[in-house]
């Protein structure tokens, strides 16, 4: 936070610039028209991402893609996003220096044809595409129809519109699009191939592509996953297979009644309900959904347990089992494959009385037959002594007597089991990280029926799944805090105007000590000069063993030729060189990352977090900074300063700090002003 914060109130006292963006018009990228509609979209959201890090206000310039394209060239925008990287579109535009995402190219077919089938390229033989006229989408379908010897027609169209239009009358028997097509009544059938896209900038504004490379650093530094949470959010339901292949529908022709096991009281996926005689829970919804469609008949069939089902399914006494734990190292143990998740699960840590820390939690529980439950423990180290339960209600009943601690629950199993046992119900619990999915699982054998499930989980809303979670796991009404303050107002009011008394007296005391102890600390660990840690303060860092400090890029950075500054302008101008690069340092890295005056003009950065595959994000920061240091405002005297920079994945040690000492004397010797990474 404090390099966004900083950096982001330099800019907004130096300028702010309006920055004209093509906006051509794709759903899933560019949603909303015109100044009037609302915005979003993969595209719409890069865009704002930016605008985080740098004072940039937009104005957008609406068209197709033909349209957009032809003003970038001619100067009329300044920016569009979702350009590839050709050699000839190098010397006619400017890139970003990180991609913004990745794109898979698909031959598109309506709904309810078969005249292309999937996966197979010479079906598309004698028939008419349409494609986006002097695209990348163009040539690489130009090439793979070369490649694979395929005679069809290429229709050149001005964007999405003018493709759905000729296909819609009639004009053409398919487009060529991206995995980003949001249009309905298609259907991927064929992939012809890939490629990184980028932001293109108008070559006549190198400052915008300064500006951009500078927060698109920054953003996949705070969050290297940012460029897939946007996929995921845009295009999650893309899939290549959203239609039965004729491989499926034979399989399916033989196999038209699917048995699932399924295990009671294990809600919100699953239970017995004794009312109906029939499954209940996310179950229920499923096969009543696919039921309804007529294609086959998914026949629910009742397990005490996990390992109950497992030897059935072992044996073929059914076709498929849920829920089980989405984790692959148990479905190899147990023998099955299982499908894409339906979801994820947060896990609570159920236990008594006040909450002491997870680390003091010695003595879990866990049920028979849900492995789920042993797998989670053993994967985040709780797992010091387990005690096996038949059933869930022993293992809480054992926690009420002190048999155990605590267990570990998925966190609408528990809301459910609340529901319907009130006398666990003064149990508490503390939601733990991480999440846990759950999926149906086939036999490893069963290849065809693995894909068909997968197709149709792939084709389900996923709105559906968590509506149908959240009602399988609602709360009755208990006697909540609220009641309990509604039917005692005179004696709260008492209670709380003395505790309150006694909390600013003591509070008054605690804080005084509080500050003045953390202020010898900050003392005694940080550089008077430049407010940055000092060595006691790096001996202490340089020793933290936490698994969050595990992945480090450790950079040792030096002042070139400092002691000529001292020498010509004084020792006075010579502190405020050391003030202002460590201050623009500080602009450089991360809230939580560490800055250190370790000699007199020499700084060590440990930046957590960061692996190799960061080397281009660190190069950039440090080119960035050498621009900054040497127009220094004021009477500061500019400067540039030589890095050298190592990773490791085991926190820091000494051969980390000799590796990135080598790294600075090799950039040293090659000129100083830059960085050298040891590879």
């Amino acid at each position: 936070m404090i390099a966004v914060v900083s950096y982001a109130q330099i800019k907004t006292f130096t300028y702010r610039k309006t920055v004209r963006v093509g906006y051509f018009y794709d759903d899933g990228f560019h949603a909303g028209q015109s100044d009037l509609r609302m915005k979003s979209g993969y595209g719409y959201d890069y865009y704002q991402a930016v605008s985080d890090y740098v004072p940039w206000d937009y104005e957008y310039v609406y068209g197709c893609w033909g349209e957009i394209y032809e003003k970038l060239l001619a100067g009329e925008v300044d920016i569009v996003a979702d350009m590839s990287v050709t050699e000839e579109r190098k010397s006619q535009m400017l890139f970003s220096a990180l991609p913004m995402g990745e794109e898979h190219y698909y031959v598109f077919v309506p709904h309810g044809t078969d005249f292309v089938e999937i996966g197979k390229n010479k079906s598309l033989n004698g028939k008419r595409f349409c494609v986006d006229k002097n695209s990348l989408e163009e040539s690489i379908f130009v090439q793979y129809i070369k490649d694979n010897k395929i005679n069809c027609e290429i229709i050149p169209c001005s964007g999405i519109t003018e493709k759905l239009s000729k296909l819609k009358l009639g004009e053409a028997d398919g487009i060529i699009s991206t995995d980003g097509l949001t249009s309905g009544g298609l259907k991927p059938v064929i992939l012809i191939g890939s490629s990184d896209f980028n932001f293109a900038v108008n070559k006549n504004k190198p400052e915008l592509l300064e500006d951009l490379d500078y927060a698109m650093m920054n953003i996949l530094e705070n969050n290297p996953g940012f460029n897939n949470s946007l996929k995921g959010k845009y295009f999650s339901d893309i899939s290549i297979n959203n239609g039965f292949s004729p491989e499926q529908r034979e399989w399916l022709a033989q196999h038209n009644i699917i048995k699932i096991g399924y295990r009671a009281e294990s809600m919100p996926f699953s239970d017995y309900n004794r009312h109906t005689n029939s499954v209940d829970g996310l179950l229920k919804d499923l096969i009543d959904r696919s039921n309804a469609s007529g294609d086959f008949l998914l026949v629910p069939v009742l397990y005490e347990n996990n390992n109950a089902m497992a030897n059935a399914l072992r044996r073929g006494d059914i076709d498929c089992m849920f829920p089980v734990m989405d984790n692959i190292w148990l479905s190899e143990q147990l023998g099955y494959k299982q499908t894409h998740s339906l979801g994820t699960e947060k896990m609570a840590l159920v236990f008594q009385g006040e909450y002491k820390g997870l680390s003091n939690y010695k003595r879990f529980g866990y049920t028979y037959g849900s492995p789920f439950q042993k797998v989670f423990m053993i994967e985040h180290k709780l797992a010091e002594d387990m005690i096996v339960f038949d059933r869930i209600e022993d293992s809480l009943k054992a926690i009420k007597n002190g048999y155990i601690d605590s267990i570990v629950i998925n966190n609408t199993g528990w809301r459910y089991i609340k529901k319907n046992y009130p006398e666990f119900r003064n149990l508490e619990t503390v939601v733990l990280d991480g999440t846990v999915g759950f999926s149906f699982a086939v036999s490893k054998d069963n290849f065809m029926l693995l894909s068909i499930l997968n197709n149709l989980l792939d084709r389900i809303d996923k709105s559906i799944i968590n509506e149908s979670l959240n009602k399988y796991s609602q709360l009755e009404d208990v006697y909540s805090i609220k009641d309990f303050l509604k039917h005692n107002t005179v004696f709260v009011s008492l209670l709380a105007g003395f505790l309150i008394l006694i909390l600013l007296i003591s509070g008054y005391f605690i804080q005084r000590n509080s500050m003045q102890k953390k202020y010898l600390k900050f003392a005694s660990e940080h550089d008077g000069l430049t407010g940055v840690y000092n060595r006691t303060g790096f001996y202490r860092l340089s020793a933290l063993k936490d698994d969050d400090k595990k992945k480090l890029c450790f950079a040792i950075v030096d002042i070139d030729d400092f002691k000529n500054i001292n020498d010509t302008y004084g020792h006075e101008a010579g502190d405020k060189v050391l003030k202002y690069v460590s201050e623009e340092l500080i602009h450089s890295v991360r809230g939580n990352d560490k800055i250190v005056r370790y000699g007199g003009d020499e700084f060590i950065l440990m930046m957590y977090g960061l692996e190799e595959t960061s080397k281009q994000v660190i190069e950039l920061k440090a080119k960035y900074l050498n621009q900054k240091l040497q127009n220094p405002k004021g009477n500061v005297p500019a400067v540039t300063v030589s890095i050298g920079a190592a990773f490791s994945n085991n926190g820091y040690s000494k051969d980390l700090f000799n590796r990135a000492d080598e790294a600075l004397y090799t950039t040293k010797k090659r000129g100083k002003s830059g960085i050298t990474i040891h590879s």
